[in-house]
């Protein structure tokens, strides 16, 4: 993969986002579709660290709902302790 100039060659690469899916379920179509990605391009989730493991990124006492952390996958693992 290169970069913006043709010297510059990237090497490591994030992605993140809304996936509109439980990447943890694996009776969902889509998830399994973002996790064979994972897999195949061998990507770390972020997100399954120890620090934010099962903890919701928003929760709404009041209605009653919660959502968890955007996914953010990685080429290089080290990127996933922040």
């Amino acid at each position: 993969m290169y970069g913006r100039g043709e010297n510059v060659i990237l090497t490591d690469c994030i992605i993140a986002g809304d996936f509109n899916t439980d990447l943890n379920s694996c009776t969902d179509d889509a998830a399994n579709y973002v996790n064979s990605f994972i897999t195949i391009h061998a990507l770390s989730r972020c997100d399954s660290s120890i620090v934010y493991e099962g903890q919701p990124a928003y929760v709404n006492f009041v209605l009653g709902c919660h959502s968890f952390i955007d996914f953010v996958l990685t080429s290089n693992a080290k990127y996933c302790k922040f």
